[in-house]
């Protein structure tokens, strides 16, 4: 282990104590909360030991519960406080709680009847002052600290003898876990502790949990004032909560992620769900076609899924009942292939389709139930006609055209054939009696929606894509607006200012006016449940989303875990895709992706093992960099690739003993230029240490660099080597993006780019690599700060990106000259960046 690395691999250790038959057993110092918390804590506390870790608990003398019956050892400190005042105030701070049912977090920080939590933190001054506890807990060499972090002392303890610790909780005050965890909590999504919202959280709800947290801001620390203050006299230092909570090295949570909201979590949040104060009786269990699962009864609803999927999969172990509600028009011929197939395994399908249809009911070899419309094959036909010629005259269709226009009109009929479905009593009560698993069915006929919440059935929603924002809306699924677009917008996943603005105002005309559009829908809907029903009720029930589609194929965007792509499913069998050959392997590959693909092959050249050698073109960076990318290009040549380098004839270090092909240019510096330059770059960096990119493109580092930058006009002037290299068939350009000379040449020939470096000046990687990188979190290059920001560090950060997005145009002026007049056409950073195939880091 390197050294540095040694405190940030202590949670390994803290890990593989708690973990089952670890190797060898360790020593853990015990800080648990009285009450309560400690019932569920001292299970686990019993069963460390049954292993075989020694165990040393400090306790107080006054307590409840702590001191009973205990196999392990104890240490005791006295408390400032009797038995009686502790009794006291808990039933002060029981009853004020029991009067005020509808508790806040905010209100109970404010109450002032906290004098229990007061109690419990002053015994932490006790225990310091007890000086042959701390020199016996000084001189024994445990391995962690194991606590409740609602006695904060435990933290305290950790700190102050620089233990490892592992923090044992079901949940903690105010936002000290998201801080200490430095785990994101948008509190758009994220309701706080004990404001008893859903996730899914009104406008009003939003900017009461936006007050709630920023009066934890302002209120936590008052709350915990006595704490800090006896922190700050243990350690002689002004301490913060902050500076408690960042120091755990492992959050054990009582509960489950599937009980608790939707939200993200850190790799040091663990959750251990089950451990309760007594034990609980045997799960239910959920027979799902002759397999059993056991389930807490409470899930048993949401399990459904579970059946739905393994009803859909291949090869389960006993067959389904499945209801269809298909979608006619080119919707069917793709589901029903589907619906073909799960009957051919066995399952059990009934279709529900309406006598007036176009395609539904040819050829159909599962059960089809009928039922009557109130229009006429002649009023679809007149309606779809209307509905297409309005749709070539606007090709780029509008939520709000499309609900004003024709297009509403022609789902009006569509969504009308709901009513008389549900108006054919003989079907609705077969429909009732037959015990269905679950509805198959295309969401652009709203009336399968209504049938799955009707029957409280599970729902499996077969698309490719849904209108409005019902699929994020109903899967809870994030959609940033900055980053993906809107369906039918056409843009780009890298969206212009203009490009995000027009995403948010489309997104506001859908909310606007897709109720409009789903008017009919709702109205049948509303009808039928009977009780007012809006379209999130419909799409928020749904168990799976079948979306046919790729990931690979679709903008970088969040899925939720119900959220399946199942893309090749298309209407007819297609014609078998061209392949992909790479060094002798042959990819299948859709044509427009053959590009996209090349960076497998790259990928392959630099893999060791692989089938065929490849051929490189190198264009290195001269001086210290050359020294770590020579072992590379060196170790790639023994590999057997054919490599060649291009290289200027004035250089430090380049063309020293090469053992593969280099091709030379004519500079217009000569060798005493470039160390005169280098010269007086090193001398301006060693007298301003923390440069700014400000001072860099003002000052000498701009000067150095622009004779590198200049070298590539002298490259693409030797038509001799410009020649050899367009005839020559490379595999991919390897190269070092100080000198942007290589991709500049990867950008001409139309190649793909291999980077190796250890950073990227400006804001080039993120962008370059459309990786996000939040200001508030993530350092500037050179900046020298951790990434546990301050509040100024923070606006230091943003003012140095801002800097780098002024100057470092600017600062590469010059190479962006030579990139436009060699491609030619104007070029700019982001354009050169932007290709890279692979960033070797």
């Amino acid at each position: 282990m390197a050294p540095g690395l040694l405190p940030a691999a202590l949670p390994l250790c803290v890990c593989v104590l708690l973990a089952c038959g670890s190797a060898q057993a360790g020593k853990l110092l015990v800080v648990p909360m009285d009450g309560s918390h400690w019932f569920t804590m001292r299970s686990v506390v019993e069963k460390l030991v049954h292993r075989g870790h020694e165990v040393v608990a400090v306790m107080p003398e006054v307590s409840w519960q702590l001191g009973q019956s205990l196999n392990f050892t104890v240490k005791t400190y006295s408390t400032s406080y009797t038995l009686e005042d502790l009794e006291h105030e808990f039933k002060v701070f029981a009853e004020t709680q029991m009067k005020k049912s509808d508790e806040s977090l905010l209100s109970a920080l404010l109450d002032s009847n906290n004098g229990f939590f007061e109690l419990h933190f002053t015994h932490c001054r006790t225990l310091f002052n007890d000086k042959k506890l701390v020199e016996y807990l000084q001189e024994s060499s445990f391995d962690a600290v194991f606590m409740d972090p609602f006695d904060m002392c435990g933290l305290i303890i950790a700190k102050y003898f620089s233990l490892p610790s592992v923090v044992f909780t079901r949940g903690v005050f105010c936002h000290y876990l998201e801080e200490g965890a430095q785990c994101p909590s948008p509190l758009s999504y994220i309701p706080r502790f004990l404001m008893r919202f859903s996730d899914v959280m009104t406008f009003k709800e939003r900017v009461e949990n936006l007050i709630n947290h920023l009066g934890e801001r302002l209120f936590c620390p008052y709350f915990l004032k006595t704490t800090l203050e006896i922190a700050s006299e243990i350690f002689q230092s002004p301490v913060t909560p902050y500076d408690l909570f960042s120091q755990v090295s492992i959050w054990l949570l009582r509960t489950d992620f599937v009980l608790d909201y939707p939200r993200p979590v850190m790799p040091n949040m663990i959750f251990i769900g089950g451990i309760n104060c007594h034990q609980g009786k045997p799960l239910a269990k959920l027979d799902c076609w002759g397999l059993s699962y056991p389930m807490a009864p409470g899930l048993l609803p949401a399990a459904l899924p579970l059946c739905v999927f393994l009803l859909l999969a291949s090869g389960s172990a006993q067959a389904g009942k499945l209801l269809v509600v298909p979608m006619d028009g080119s919707h069917w011929f793709t589901m029903r292939s589907v619906v073909e197939k799960l009957v051919h395994r066995g399952n059990e399908v009934v279709a529900v389709m309406p006598e007036v249809s176009w395609q539904l009911g040819q050829s159909l070899n599962f059960t089809v139930k009928t039922y009557s419309t109130s229009y006429t094959l002649e009023d679809l036909d007149r309606g779809f006609n209307f509905f297409v010629d309005t749709q070539w005259k606007t090709p780029e269709q509008s939520m709000y055209s499309a609900a004003m226009g024709s297009s509403k009109a022609f789902f009006d009929i569509t969504f009308s054939r709901c009513r008389s479905l549900f108006n054919d009593k003989k079907l609705v009560e077969y429909l009732k009696e037959t015990s269905f698993d679950a509805v198959f069915l295309d969401p652009f006929d709203v009336c399968g929606l209504v049938v799955a919440k009707y029957f409280s059935l599970p729902s499996v929603v077969f698309t490719r894509v849904v209108f409005c924002n019902f699929l994020e809306d109903g899967a809870q699924c994030p959609s940033p607006l900055s980053y993906v677009p809107r369906v039918f917008l056409m843009s780009s996943d890298a969206l212009s200012f203009m490009e995000r603005i027009r995403n948010h105002l489309n997104y506001l005309e859908e909310y606007l006016f897709c109720p409009y559009f789903f008017q009919t829908a709702l109205e049948v809907a509303s009808e039928i449940l009977p009780t007012p029903v809006t379209i999130g009720d419909l799409f928020s029930q749904i168990s799976i989303w079948l979306l046919r589609t790729d990931f690979v194929l679709e903008y970088p965007r969040p899925v939720m875990p119900n959220m399946i792509f199942i893309g090749g499913i298309n209407c007819h069998q297609r014609k078998p895709l061209p392949k992909l050959d790479c060094w002798g392997l042959s990819y299948p590959m859709a044509p427009g992706l053959l590009p996209a693909a090349l960076p497998l092959c790259v990928c392959l050249l630099l893999a060791s093992g692989s089938a065929q050698a490849g051929k490189l073109l190198v264009v290195p960076m001269d001086g210290s960099h050359w020294f770590t990318m020579r072992s590379v290009v060196e170790k790639l040549v023994h590999r057997g690739n054919e490599v060649v380098a291009v290289m200027p004839e004035v250089s430090w270090q380049l063309g020293q003993s090469l053992n593969f092909t280099v091709k030379t240019y004519s500079t217009s510096y000569t060798l005493e230029d470039l160390d005169r330059g280098f010269n007086f770059f090193v001398d301006t960096q060693w007298k301003t240490p923390e440069q700014s990119m400000y001072s860099a493109a003002m000052g000498s580092s701009k000067a150095f660099f622009d004779i590198t930058f200049s070298r590539c006009r002298s490259l693409f002037n030797d038509k001799k080597l410009v020649e050899y290299l367009k005839e020559t068939s490379f595999d991919a350009v390897f190269l070092d993006p100080f000198d942007v000379c290589g991709l500049v040449v990867a950008k001409y020939f139309s190649l793909p780019s291999v980077v190796f470096t250890r950073v990227v000046f400006c804001n080039f990687l993120e962008d370059g690599a459309q990786c996000p990188s939040p200001l508030s979190y993530v350092p500037r290059v050179f900046l020298m700060s951790s990434d546990a920001l301050s509040f100024m560090e923070r606006i230091r950060n943003h003012l140095n990106y801002l800097e780098e997005y002024l100057f470092c145009p600017y600062f590469f002026q010059t190479a962006l000259e030579v990139a436009s007049e060699i491609l030619p056409t104007p070029v700019t950073i982001g354009d050169l960046f932007s290709q890279i195939s692979i960033w070797l880091l």
